[in-house]
């Protein structure tokens, strides 16, 4: 909303070079929407498993009545804000479309996501402004919205219902507040967006508990610089939707913060998500190789390690101030994966545009013009294979086929082999007894062909680890869908 005001203030436009500028932002802000409408239509399957049963699952179970729990929901330490959005996201598309098909309603969703994902591109812009000077502008606010527009990390993640990702939109909007804040003189003014700030910290807490270390980033932010009617304000903000969180947490039968409480006990004090890994201090430097590719991980890296300039420093510090709480505490938790960082990632590129536009700036034309080139390389070569080596299709072969699975209304029960590639009830979209077996080791362990045998009339198995050996199925199977050869086999429904 502020960024916006900002953005468009016509005022500006009385300037041929700031219509240059806002006019480039434009044609890239409107390339950006397209590119995720295409990301929306070519993705299929999951980016990652906690996509399906942190978000999807869940919301499946909230508006029909039956879901795969996951662990984490029988613990009780996930939040069901994520999956409550994507529920009415279900219910809206089912009454505007009166279609069940998962396919076109996950097709909805992304589509949903990837214009909630268009808020970082004006966070962006609006920090990169603040940057500029006169001499300058433009040169760090425009590259800045052009790496996040196009890049195929933000659309990736842009598209894909992630409680990352989600969270990161809220924080943008608390970043975009906090920036034009900086601009106005009334003190009332100023601590009535910093409550707005706090509201938006606090949603984001809600989606991802870990976003709540913005919240200290905020603090920081107006205890140094003075603003301590602001600082109450904010804080004021968070501590209702922290409020309102616990009462919802009631309603759905937890205690009072039980979710975040039970989710900090586990992961915090007692390590619980150590036991799927701990990765070495630097996992989230060597990340941005996943991210953006070698060449422009580097050129972000040696950018933002620029931008520790003493010269410019007195304005970048603000940024890395959001950055430094989110990304210490998760380098001092031992299980990390690329995805947890993701919230930074936007600010990081303001930072290395912010270094590399004060390193070049009195260089000669010649340099500059050199050094511009290069980027633009970079980048391309970067865009290119980021879009080509990126999974838009990631377990899209067993969504696909459950999703045709759906329709088949003959079909009475479902063994699946592999449970985090299957997708279960939100692509099944069919109320009949489900079992899972995480292996073919598993399900010899727990019986499978006895089991199926004894208390099934039919059953479908779904394999991800190869074909089902004949010895394992019962006579009754009818139909395999063997994932690695990407083929049904011993199939009466595919007829």
């Amino acid at each position: 909303m502020f960024g916006f005001l900002y953005i468009f203030n016509p005022m500006l436009w009385l300037d041929s070079r700031e219509r240059q500028i806002q006019a480039l932002y434009l044609l890239i802000f409107i390339g950006g929407i397209f590119i995720r409408i295409w990301a929306a239509i070519i993705s299929h399957g999951f980016a990652h498993p906690d996509e399906h049963y942190q978000i999807l699952e869940p919301a499946h179970g909230l508006s029909y009545g039956y879901w795969q729990a996951s662990w984490e929901w029988v613990s009780g330490i996930r939040s069901f804000v994520p999956p409550q959005l994507f529920s009415f996201l279900i219910d809206t598309y089912r009454s505007i479309f009166k279609t069940e098909d998962p396919l076109r309603m996950i097709f909805f969703i992304r589509l949903f996501c990837g214009l909630c994902s268009l808020v970082i591109l004006v966070a962006v812009y609006r920090v990169g402004r603040f940057l500029e000077t006169e001499r300058n502008r433009g040169w760090i606010s425009l590259p800045s919205v052009f790496i996040t527009s196009i890049c195929s990390t933000f659309v990736y993640y842009g598209v894909h219902p992630l409680s990352e990702s989600l969270s990161t939109y809220w924080i943008a909007l608390g970043v975009i507040g906090y920036f034009y804040s900086l601009e106005q003189k009334n003190v009332a003014y100023q601590s009535g967006i910093a409550f707005i700030i706090g509201l938006c910290v606090g949603l984001a807490f809600s989606f991802r508990f870990q976003a709540g270390l913005f919240g200290v980033s905020f603090a920081l932010l107006y205890v140094l610089e003075g603003r301590w009617k602001a600082f109450l304000f904010f804080v004021g903000g968070s501590l209702i939707c922290l409020g309102l969180y616990g009462l919802y947490d009631v309603s759905m039968g937890r205690p009072f913060l039980g979710s975040a409480l039970g989710y900090f006990e586990f992961n915090i004090m007692q390590s619980g998500a150590s036991q799927w890994g701990v990765q070495p201090w630097h996992r989230y430097i060597t990340s941005l190789n996943r991210f953006f590719t070698l060449p422009l991980a580097l050129w972000i890296l040696i950018g933002a390690l620029l931008s520790l300039h003493p010269a410019i420093f007195s304005k970048s510090k603000k940024l890395w101030l959001i950055i430094l709480p989110f990304w210490l505490v998760h380098n001092l938790i031992g299980h990390k994966e690329d995805r947890f960082i993701f919230p930074v990632l936007p600010w990081i590129v303001v930072l290395a545009v912010y270094g590399w536009s004060y390193w070049i700036r009195n260089r000669k034309l010649k340099t500059k013009v050199m050094l511009s080139a290069a980027y633009f390389l970079v980048m391309t070569v970067s865009v290119i294979y980021g879009y080509a080596h990126s999974s838009w299709k990631h377990h899209g072969f067993f969504t696909t086929e459950m999703a045709k699975l759906s329709k088949k209304k003959q079909l009475e029960s479902l063994a699946v082999f592999g449970t985090l590639h299957s997708g279960s009830y939100f692509y099944l979209h069919q109320n009949i007894p489900l079992f899972h077996f995480s292996d073919l080791n598993h399900a010899k362990k727990e019986r499978f062909k006895e089991k199926v045998g004894r208390e099934f009339k039919s059953v479908i198995a779904l394999n991800h680890s190869g074909k089902i050996p004949e010895s394992l199925l019962p006579e009754n199977i009818q139909c395999v869908l063997d994932a690695k050869m990407k083929r049904l086999y011993h199939c009466e429904l595919s007829k």
